[in-house]
């Protein structure tokens, strides 16, 4: 298991993530680079980097309803009938609605100091001898 996670934490230093990727691999390497109870700033930094995964996955699945409600093959749904009374337009208004209120929150999330985060989950990881040494040329 050290192996596994030296090799994240290492992947975590050299690798481009997207935003939505580096969230995630920080909240599963501090989870199990924790000790029995986390720095509050760490924790703090945690529980903010959590909220947003979770609002960025709902935004995503937000849009996607979005994108399919709208698609060109879908347009006719969307055109107030006689038969619908216009309850595809209100569905579309309502989400367009919940998607505002998510994007709202994921504004106030509140400021995420990645580098914090990074360099405490790279002290765990030397503390408990799982990053290899280099050799300075």
């Amino acid at each position: 298991m050290d192996e596994l996670l030296s090799e994240q934490i290492e992947s975590l230093l050299g690798t481009n993530y997207s935003i939505k990727g580096l969230n995630k691999n920080l909240l599963t390497l501090s989870g199990f680079l924790a000790d029995a109870t986390l720095p509050d700033n760490v924790a703090a930094q945690l529980e903010r980097v959590s909220q947003l995964a979770i609002l960025q996955d709902l935004f995503e699945s937000l849009m996607q309803a979005l994108n399919h409600a709208t698609a060109p093959a879908n347009k006719s749904r969307l055109e107030p009938s006689s038969d619908t009374e216009g309850g595809a337009s209100r569905d579309l208004s309502r989400l367009l609605d919940q998607i505002e209120a998510v994007r709202t929150q994921i504004g106030a999330c509140g400021p995420i100091n990645y580098g914090e985060l990074i360099a405490w989950i790279a002290t765990r990881g030397r503390e408990r001898n799982m990053l290899r040494q280099r050799s300075r040329r």
